[in-house]
Order: structure tokens, then sequence, then C-alpha cells
């Protein structure tokens, strides 16, 4: 359950478009075992140098498909001198990173999911059934029975 609680914080946390598709809320951290000040550097160089990050993942990928060391190695030359740049001459988008993180991190710590489902009857399906719909009276008997479908058709796809 407290998977499905942390993926319900992210979803909470996310953006639904127009489409109604959520994007979750899901920022990435420090690598396990990481000092908590670490950052995916990667995206950094993506937002101060968008086209220099777009040319370096273009040069990867040619060197990568013509074998190529010597542009291999180049290539991460170049993209080495862009991280050194944005510790040197942009350190705050560093800092501003962690900080982002930390936020974002309290924000999904401190998100509360109510659970629907707690003070149920779970003795018996039928038990469990009335429950939900004397105890969820939001819960329409039309919303119940889509969702049932739906989730019986997700169980009976073909993988």
């Amino acid at each position: 359950m407290d998977a499905m609680t942390t993926i319900a914080k992210f979803a909470v946390n996310g953006v639904k478009n127009d489409n109604g598709k959520v994007v979750f809320a899901i920022e990435k951290g420090p690598l396990v075992h990481a000092p908590d000040d670490y950052i995916h550097i990667d995206d950094l160089v993506k937002e101060a140098f968008p086209e220099k990050w777009q040319s370096f993942k273009d040069k990867i990928l040619a060197a990568t498909e013509k074998q190529d060391k010597d542009a291999l190695l180049e290539a991460f030359k170049d993209y080495n001198q862009l991280v050194k740049s944005i510790y040197s001459n942009q350190s705050h988008l560093v800092q501003k990173k962690v900080e982002n993180y930390s936020d974002w991190q309290e924000t999904i710590k401190n998100t509360v999911i109510s659970n629907h489902f707690s003070r149920l009857d779970k003795t018996s399906l039928s038990n469990f059934v009335g429950d939900i719909m004397t105890k969820n009276s939001w819960l329409s008997d039309e919303f119940l029975a889509k969702d049932l479908k739906n989730f019986q058709r997700y169980l009976t796809r073909n993988h």
C-alpha cells in the first residue's frame, strides 16, 4: 500500500492536461547513496544550453553508430566544458535545482491521501461492495459498472 500511496501522491501533485491525462509530479533526485546536494546535471545542461545539448546528443548518436571512439571522446569533452561552465558561471542554477528538489520532497511528504476503503467491511465481497455503495454515496452504479468493466478489460488484455 505504501507504493500505491506514493504513486497517488505523485498523481495528486501532478498536472492534468486538456485531454485529462495526468503528468505525474516526479522529480529526479539524488542517486541511491549520493549526497543530498547531488543533481542530475543533464537537466541543467538542457535548460542552460538547449542547442548545445541537442548537438551533444546528435554527436553521441553519430559517433556510436560509426563506432568512432575519438568522436565520442570529443563529444564528452565538449559536454564536460558545458558542465564546468554551469558550475563556474551559473552556480545559482545548481543551488536552485537542489532547493527545488527539497521543496518537491517536502510537498510529496506532506501530501495526505484519503483512504476511501479504510473503514469498509472486508469480511466478504458482498459486504465490501455494499459498504462502498453506502459509505461512498458519490459513487454511482453507472460509475462502478464502467470502472469494473474497464478493470476487467485490463485484466484480460493480451500482453
